[in-house]
């Protein structure tokens, strides 16, 4: 039995309706916003398959400042356990800025379901307030992902996000922002890795991504991406020593415009 200690952070921005967006880590970001093949304990808050061949435990902590909306503070905390191959794993989370708080519990099990398909579901419970011309939402959305490694230098990704979500509101909505994205990553070396991803939400174009990692010394990592309907570019570096990990992002887009973000992360692995 392992347990792991979780501390990440999850941008959300919500609108009028009480819309509740998806998460994305650091290291995904860093990655040109690619989130559904990637694997590992940096990429918790993206395709919760991520997780199912985890074993070893950690801490993390992960933030972002935007620089067009309004700069949020956000903290994530919580732990998993893995029982009969299965990884569970619960956070509790708060995000907040002058106008916007949202408190969220979330619940998530990652397994291998074969011995390179990788799956995962995560439960998330959202309270949302707004200010007094909104008022005070609650209710609850869901993420389900699969990963196929199809070799050991090909895998296949698929990330459902918030496909559907339900209101305990009587007198307010809530409504997720249903995201599909599906990607192929390709390791291009025994250093290095390519991402392409597609991605499509309601109502708006397909969003082409690319990914590129170089891991050049096994203490230095350099990231790079892109996305097409977003404008978005972004450039990150990784560092390691020892059982300790950092990440840094910095990106430019539409929307947030533009945004770093900075994560640690300690491992209890024997290195």
């Amino acid at each position: 039995m392992r347990f792991v200690w979780l501390v990440f952070l999850v941008i959300v921005f919500c609108d009028a309706d009480a819309q509740v967006l998806r998460v994305m880590g650091t290291r995904s970001t860093a990655c040109g916003g690619c989130m559904s093949v990637m694997v590992g304990p940096e990429c918790f808050p993206d395709n919760p398959a991520a997780l199912a061949r985890q074993n070893d435990g950690f801490i993390a902590f992960d933030a972002a400042n935007s620089y067009l909306l309004p700069a949020s503070t956000t903290f994530v905390a919580g732990g998993a356990v893995a029982v009969y191959h299965t990884n569970l794993s619960l956070g509790i989370a708060y995000s907040g800025d002058e106008f916007f708080h949202e408190t969220f519990v979330s619940a998530q099990a990652s397994k291998c379901l074969f011995r390179t398909l990788l799956a995962g579901v995560r439960i998330k419970y959202h309270s949302l307030f707004q200010g007094d011309s909104y008022g005070k939402s609650h209710g609850a959305s869901a993420d389900a992902g699969l990963i196929w490694e199809i070799s050991d230098k090909t895998a296949f990704g698929i990330f459902l996000c918030n496909p559907f979500s339900v209101s305990f509101s009587s007198d307010k909505s809530l409504s997720g922002i249903a995201c599909v994205a599906s990607g192929v990553c390709f390791h291009t070396g025994p250093h290095s890795l390519v991402i392409a991803e597609i991605e499509k939400m309601p109502t708006r174009p397909v969003n082409i991504k690319a990914g590129m990692e170089w891991d050049f010394s096994g203490n230095f990592v350099f990231r790079c991406g892109a996305q097409y309907a977003t404008r978005m570019i972004s450039f990150g570096c990784g560092f390691v020593l020892n059982n300790i990990r950092i990440n840094i992002a910095v990106s430019n887009s539409l929307i947030p415009g533009s945004q770093f973000t900075f994560s640690s992360l300690y491992e209890f692995a024997k290195r």
